[in-house]
Parts: structure tokens; C-alpha cells; sequence
């Protein structure tokens, strides 16, 4: 007989996916319980873009009672997608009105790994105008008179509210650490490349990397397994580092972090230090000075190639941030955008030397997202305590390019030298 749960839409996604595959719930009973969720609290938080749960439902139905050597490692978990990636059975509208009702003919290949591993989408989450910089509606499930983030603000506020256990959020700057450590969540970013872009609406292609987001660290394993092809077990089975080694590191920015969350991160160094986690501090060098200004250069020169079109056809109905974004980009002479480029890479090879000793660095305020993006290194945000404010607070820490798998394992490993616990 089925077990029901009590209140399954709380269930982080790996406990679901336990009770799932071993046939104690249903797909259907899970995703009603994420229906009535967010039937109950969507007027206030305005995480969804796009809602159908008749076609949720009957994905339901269809994975309902299918043999167990034929289940991914998503098998019926409800899956948001930020709505700047195509799917081909609802709308992707790029939370902007040119693009109102706009149909894509096909999933992009994320989508589709999503699907072949059995998710179910019961819609799409609202983005930021075009992963830009124009807020959305989307509120703090802590609080509704703040911001979750952007801009994959309604992937977040999904997650932290109970509305789905796994969302995926794309990142060109900190869209997807940053809403994940404003909403008490788990988000990453893998290394810049790790899956195609193809059906992903670009904003700057040198940066841009879909992420995910979940409530818990090994339901991000779950997830980016799943999405990168492992087996059904090797996605159920996170790896963990038993003696993760860690460096601090002090950006030139550090002083422009509030207090609170200087001492927060200040406090996990040394608790981490007091749980046998070997942690170091390490400075980077004078090129870094210049990063921030480089991939603003970077980013606004590629997303007026990439989206200036809008500018042309419909200047009228975007907002004044992205104009100016497409306007700033159009005037950066290519000679500009070549350096930029250069000093670039002379700091990806600087912290592939450094980072070959550590599993993983930390830093402490969200202003320092755009640095890793710039990088296109691995980063991750983990809840940990409140602010002044009563909103969650993030640890964001960062691993070495393309080693992924290694940092997920030292991610796990921190999570439990600091006995964090998923959002409840």
C-alpha cells in the first residue's frame, strides 16, 4: 500500500526520489502536493510564469507505474524551468511582453535530459526581464516585502517555498547564487560549458551557464548527475569528501560586505577549522582589480550583438536598465572587448594553478558572484543563519574549472562539518 506523506511538497528532492523509486508515493501524489502548495501561496509569492497542471498531471499518469529499470534519477519530481529556457510544451517568453506567447518548436537539450530522467514540469518560473537586470513580481517567501534575487528570482522563490524540490536557473553574473542564498536555499553553478546552451536565450555567451537549485546539497547531486547522464544509482549516490581542504579569500571587495555576513563567513572559517577541515587564505593577485570592469565590458558588448535587435524592433517595450545595458554595449570598441578577453584568461590560468591545492574557496557577499561567472568556475551557495533582518544568509564557496564532480563531493563534505539542514 502506498505510504502517504504527511506533507510530501516538503520532502527535499532526494527523499522524494527515495520514496518515489521505491513505490511509498506516487508521482500523482507528489505533484497534487506541489499543486495545492502553490495553489495556496502563489497570489503572494508570483514565482510561476506559466502554470499547467492538467499537463503535469497527466505526465504524472504516464510515469505512474512504470517498471523500475525504466526510472531516471528525476522520476517524478516536479522540475521548474526559468522561463528563458525553451520548452516546447509551454510558452518561454523571456519575462518580457516582445516575446509574449512565444511557442518554441522544440525543448532545449537541458529540458530534454530533464524529461528523459523523468521530471515532471509543472510550468515555467518567472526570469527577470530577459535575465537583465528589470525586476520581476516575484517576492522572498521569508518575507514578501523583499526581493528574492534575480534573475532567476522564481526559480528560488519556487524552491524555498515548497512549490517544486529542483529548479534549473541560468547565471551571467550571480543569478543563480545570489536569489538561492537571498531565499535560504542551495544553488550552483556549475563551470561555464558544462551543458549546451542551445534553446537558452543568450545573454552573454562567454558567461552565461544554466544552474540549479534545490533545498538541500545532495539534491543538487541528484539533479546535475541526472542532467549530466550518470545512472539512475550514480545519481542517487552523492559522493562526499570526508576531509574537504578550504581557502578563504579576501577580494579587493571584501570591505563592501555588510558586517553581518563578514562575520558569518569569518564564523563558518573557523568552525569549519574546529571540525578538522583544514582551511588556508590566499590572496589573488593585481590583475583581479580589473575584473569587475572587464566583464561588464565583456557582457554588455555580447548581449548588444546578441539582443540589440530588440532595441531596433521594439525599443518601446523594454525597459530602461536593458536599454542602457544594449546602449553601453553598442559603443565598446572590439579592441576594448579584446582585452577584456585577455585579462580573462590570464586569470583563468592563475587560479587553475591555485586552485589545484584546494577543493574549495569561500567568500562572503553577493557582489563577488560576478567574479566566479567571470572565471567560469564552479560556485555554489549554502544557507547559513539570518541577517540583521531575519532574511537568510549564503556561504558561497567555489571550486576549480571543470571539476565539478570534485567540488559537488567537497560541497557535501562542508554541509555536514557545518551540520547545515535543508530549509523546512
Amino acid at each position: 500500500m502506498t505510504k502517504i506523506f504527511h506533507d510530501p511538497c516538503r520532502l527535499t528532492a532526494r527523499e522524494a526520489a527515495q520514496a518515489l523509486q521505491s513505490d511509498e508515493l506516487s508521482p500523482g501524489e507528489l505533484l497534487d502536493a506541489c499543486l495545492r502548495r502553490i495553489a495556496a501561496r502563489e497570489p503572494t509569492v508570483r514565482a510561476w510564469a506559466t502554470l499547467d497542471p492538467a499537463q503535469a498531471a497527466e505526465r504524472a499518469r504516464e510515469l505512474d507505474g512504470m517498471a523500475p529499470a525504466r526510472r531516471g534519477g528525476l522520476f517524478g519530481l516536479p522540475l521548474g524551468i526559468k522561463d528563458i529556457i525553451d520548452t516546447a510544451d509551454f510558452p518561454t517568453q523571456f519575462g518580457s511582453p516582445v516575446f509574449a506567447g512565444r511557442r518554441p518548436p522544440k525543448d532545449a537539450p537541458v529540458v530534454a535530459r530533464a524529461l528523459r530522467a523523468g521530471a515532471i514540469l509543472p510550468g515555467k518560473t518567472v526570469t527577470t526581464e530577459l535575465a537583465t537586470f528589470h525586476p520581476a513580481d516575484t517576492a522572498n517567501p521569508h518575507n514578501p516585502a523583499h526581493t528574492p534575487g534575480g534573475s532567476s528570482s522564481g526559480s528560488a522563490a519556487a524552491v524555498a517555498d515548497f512549490h517544486v524540490p529542483l529548479a534549473l536557473g541560468t547565471q551571467t553574473v550571480g543569478s543563480v547564487v545570489r536569489p538561492a542564498s537571498f531565499c535560504g536555499i542551495v544553488g550552483f553553478k556549475p563551470s561555464h560549458g558544462w551543458v549546451s546552451l542551445k534553446g537558452v536565450n543568450p545573454l552573454s555567451v562567454s558567461f552565461d551557464t544554466v544552474g540549479l537549485m534545490a533545498r538541500d546539497v545532495s539534491d543538487i547531486w541528484l539533479l546535475w548527475a541526472s542532467l549530466s547522464g550518470k545512472s539512475r544509482v550514480r545519481a542517487m549516490t552523492p559522493v562526499v569528501a570526508e576531509r574537504p581542504r578550504v581557502a578563504f579569500c579576501r577580494t579587493p571587495d571584501w570591505p563592501k560586505a555588510e558586517p553581518a555576513m563578514q562575520a558569518l563567513v569569518l564564523q563558518t572559517a573557523r568552525d569549519l577549522q574546529a571540525a578538522g577541515v583544514e582551511v588556508d587564505e590566499i590572496e589573488f593577485g593585481e590583475d583581479f582589480s580589473g575584473l569587475h570592469a572587464a566583464h561588464q565590458t565583456v557582457m554588455a558588448f555580447e548581449a548588444a550583438r546578441d539582443l540589440g535587435y530588440i532595441r531596433t524592433k521594439d525599443g518601446d517595450r523594454i525597459s530602461p536598465l536593458l536599454g542602457a545595458l544594449l546602449a553601453e554595449g553598442d559603443v565598446i570598441p572590439k579592441g576594448e572587448y579584446a582585452e577584456a578577453l585577455d585579462l580573462l584568461r590570464r586569470c583563468r590560468d592563475f587560479t587553475a594553478t591555485l586552485w589545484a591545492k584546494y577543493g574549495l574557496g569561500s567568500t562572503g557577499d553577493a557582489r563577488f558572484n560576478r567574479l566566479w561567472s567571470y572565471l567560469g568556475l564552479p560556485c555554489a551557495s549554502l544557507p547559513r543563519g539570518r541577517g540583521p533582518n531575519g532574511l537568510p544568509l549564503g556561504i558561497q564557496l567555489v571550486g576549480a574549472a571543470g571539476k565539478d564532480a570534485a567540488f559537488l563531493a567537497n560541497l557535501e563534505g562542508v554541509w555536514r562539518a557545518l551540520d547545515l539542514s535543508p530549509l523546512r
